[in-house]
């Protein structure tokens, strides 16, 4: 690596003329610990060429403390939202019902569409507005929502425990019929829960894990 500094011209030590070695003094060895930092920060080569031909790096060196923290906020970021990818996939079981303490949760109306199945960019990891919809068996509707403020809601889902169900779809017929089989499940007459509010969403977190699937869960409190 010293080699290739000193063919790059960030290093000149003099050479020994009888045994034809690089002499390095006190500055040369302050110059590579320069250039190590330099490098560690993230410069190339030929930026640290032109630096070091510099009187004074410290305008440069703010500018890099700036970037740095800016790349560590964005990794957080990024660490966090893989943190609850990793999480979610823990706590929800596929063809499984679990059940999940939910905080009250409020929603508007979009409008009144049928079941839609969500065609969304599986690469993209940034949270995106998400689309759910409230199927009520009286009336056998899908209503389309999607989160809301308390002010601007049109109704709530209350805290508590919440049964959940999560699978793998391919269309939406799977997922009216899975809601069915859902509501059927004898769990909830020993509950006695009577026209119950079913929230069926994508499980964005859970469909990421998957190249080629979606995955929908299903929710119903008890």
């Amino acid at each position: 690596t010293i080699r290739h500094y000193i063919d790059k011209g960030l290093l000149l030590p003099v050479r020994d003329k009888e045994s034809n070695y690089y002499i390095f003094g006190e500055l040369e060895v302050y110059r590579v610990y320069q250039i190590i930092t330099l490098r560690n920060i993230g410069y190339t080569v030929l930026e640290i060429k032109a630096l070091l031909n510099k009187d004074n790096i410290l305008k440069e060196l703010v500018e890099a403390e700036d970037k740095i923290n800016d790349k560590i906020l964005e990794l957080e970021n990024i660490l966090g939202k893989l943190k609850e990818i990793i999480n979610s996939n823990k706590i929800y079981k596929l063809n499984e019902v679990v059940f999940v303490y939910k905080e009250e949760r409020s929603f508007k109306v979009v409008n009144e569409e049928k079941l839609v199945l969500n065609k969304k960019n599986k690469d993209a990891i940034e949270d995106l507005e998400q689309l759910f919809y409230i199927y009520s068996e009286s009336s056998d509707v899908y209503e389309r929502v999607i989160k809301s403020s308390k002010e601007d809601k049109t109704f709530s889902l209350y805290a508590g425990n919440y049964a959940c169900k999560s699978l793998l779809v391919e269309s939406e017929e799977e997922i009216v019929e899975s809601v069915k089989l859902f509501i059927s499940d004898p769990l909830f007459k020993m509950v006695n829960i009577e026209n119950p509010q079913i929230l069926v969403y994508e499980n964005i977190n859970l469909s990421l894990v998957y190249s080629n699937a979606l995955v929908y869960t299903i929710e119903v409190k008890i």
